[in-house]
């Protein structure tokens, strides 16, 4: 199977999977993009809700996924659906589950307001399904300890708003994913964190994927 990752900017990521185009948080797009067949939107700050880039990226058939709090995408586009952590929805035989995605020690994103993170499966075909775990704005939380077993795992690393790269490190202890792409790293280095992952995940094998924006992964 071939899956294809496009990094776009902060948390926002073109992915390819199983013929299908789809779009996590975009953010400050500008032409040149394919059409999405689904954008899953985490939640409703600006850099991960921003409905310029999202009225980019809209066709006639594209399925918008997000949070009740994102409330404007009712207006700008019919085909929304708004899923709690813990629901799960199918598009076009792509499967998309939604996680917690919360702070434990901040308060930009309380658990209360339900954000959440995504897994999305492929659900095609005759082998087993390939999850991709995008985690959202979040901390590390009791929650990724309960995932399924996952292929490719978007984990943020820039601390302040989301846990830092020393914590993005205990959450993959808990998830065991066989890649990670790290995302919204602020100031934090892709470098830094690809050599501390070498130093300190010893007891599984796992590979870093570093995208800076613009930059794909097949």
């Amino acid at each position: 199977m071939i899956v294809l990752f496009k990094r776009i900017k902060q948390s926002g990521f073109q992915i390819k999977l199983s013929g299908k185009i789809i779009y996590t948080d975009p953010f400050k797009l500008s032409g040149g993009f394919e059409k999405a067949d689904l954008i899953l939107v985490s939640h409703s700050h600006f850099d991960h809700y921003h409905l310029p880039s999202i009225k980019l990226l809209i066709k006639d058939d594209t399925n918008i996924i997000c949070p009740a709090s994102c409330k404007k995408a009712f207006k700008l586009w019919k085909s929304t659906t708004t899923l709690k952590p813990g629901e799960s929805a199918t598009f076009k035989g792509i499967k998309i589950q939604t996680v917690h995605a919360y702070n434990r020690n901040k308060f930009f994103h309380r658990k209360r307001k339900n954000w959440v993170g995504y897994i999305i499966s492929d659900e095609n075909g005759d082998t087993e399904p390939l999850n991709i775990y995008f985690a959202g704005d979040t901390d590390v939380i009791p929650e990724m300890a309960n995932l399924p077993e996952i292929h490719y795992a978007f984990l943020p690393i820039g601390g302040k708003f989301t846990m830092n790269s020393v914590e993005a490190l205990e959450a993959m202890k808990m998830i065991k994913p066989l890649n990670v792409i790290p995302m919204h790293e602020l100031k934090a280095s892709l470098d830094d964190f690809a050599e501390s992952v070498k130093k300190n995940i010893t007891d599984f094998n796992v590979n870093v994927i570093k995208l800076k924006p613009g930059q794909s992964y097949q």
